[in-house]
């Protein structure tokens, strides 16, 4: 099974989707949840749609985790 922040991203971007198709939250909520989400996960994000090795060094990524671990 995938491990990392953006397999975690994933899966609360997923729930967070359900959560609004399934109308548990209304269109200010979601869109609320969801910049809060992409923002907390953003140097995440951006390492899997640009250049990783760029957006690591950009957002300091390494050391981040490496803090946290």
């Amino acid at each position: 099974m995938p491990k990392g922040k953006y397999y975690e991203y994933q899966i609360k971007r997923s729930a967070l989707d359900q959560d609004y198709l399934s109308g548990n939250i209304d269109d200010f909520q979601y869109a609320r949840e969801s910049l809060d989400l992409d923002l907390e996960y953003e140097p995440y994000i951006l390492a899997q749609t640009i250049n990783s090795e760029i957006a690591k060094k950009q957002h300091e990524i390494d050391d981040a985790q490496q803090q946290l671990d």
